[in-house]
């Protein structure tokens, strides 16, 4: 389970919401990445990205939730509906 954020460069919102995206992502029982258009080219439309930020929620390598534009309540629904289905470590 993981987040994937879909950002680009020259994306206002995207920069400016990225501090509190990074402290969201610090606390949180999911993994976030980041990854900017620039580096996936036209595989970027594997993902049918629309909208930037977008943010993926993939489970099991599936995609099983996704929110469009700067939304923090929106993603932080998302990371905790999707909570439980990771995997920890054995301690």
């Amino acid at each position: 389970t993981c987040v994937v954020t879909f950002s680009a460069h020259w994306c206002g919102p995207c920069r400016a919401s990225k501090p509190q995206l990074e402290a969201l992502a610090k606390d949180s029982p999911v993994p976030f990445g980041y990854v900017y258009e620039s580096d996936l080219g036209d595989f970027l439309h594997t993902f049918s990205i629309r909208a930037f930020p977008t943010y993926v929620c993939f489970v099991g390598g599936k995609e099983v939730q996704r929110v469009e534009g700067v939304n923090f309540a929106a993603i932080q629904e998302m990371v905790s509906t999707h909570a439980a289905s990771v995997r920890r470590m054995p301690e």
